[in-house]
């Protein structure tokens, strides 16, 4: 079990969930479907009715916020961006309000040449009860990203 201060504020609990995908994108493709309103709200969706509500502002220290509806239940998911290294490298907190305050930490890593991309995703704090959801989501959100 991971324990550590992600900010000043915001002690996180948890273990990591990492996955790694090999996708037929440039890093820079690959880079841009998590910060581009217009791409990133395709995989945003994955598994619910949709996205109802995005908003990203993508520099560090930035925030996005988007809500997607499971149920017929609005589920807001927020955090704010911590790195952005162009081509390589995203690091931004996760937190759904819904299931728990506890904030967590996404790190994407891309490496690659050309058309191809090594994502190595690794989220931090993420509770025992969530990890095997948030794995597959993951995975799922890469495959996306990937097509």
């Amino acid at each position: 079990m991971v324990l550590y201060r992600a900010m000043a504020n915001d002690t996180m609990v948890g273990s990591a969930v990492s996955v790694a995908k090999r996708l037929g994108k440039s890093t820079a493709r690959v880079y841009e479907a998590f910060l581009d309103p217009a791409l990133a709200r395709a995989w945003m969706g994955l598994g619910s009715n949709g996205v109802s509500e995005l908003a990203i502002d993508a520099r560090p220290g930035g925030k996005y916020r988007f809500v997607t509806q499971r149920g017929g239940v609005d589920i807001e998911h927020r955090g704010e961006y911590r790195e952005l290294v162009p081509g390589k490298r995203l690091v931004f907190t996760w937190v759904v309000p819904s299931l728990t305050q506890l904030v967590s930490i996404v790190t994407i890593d891309l490496l690659g040449a050309g058309d191809i991309t090594q994502v190595v995703l690794t989220h931090d704090g993420v509770l025992a009860e969530f990890q095997s959801r948030t794995r597959e989501g993951w995975g799922k959100i890469l495959d996306e990203i990937g097509r």
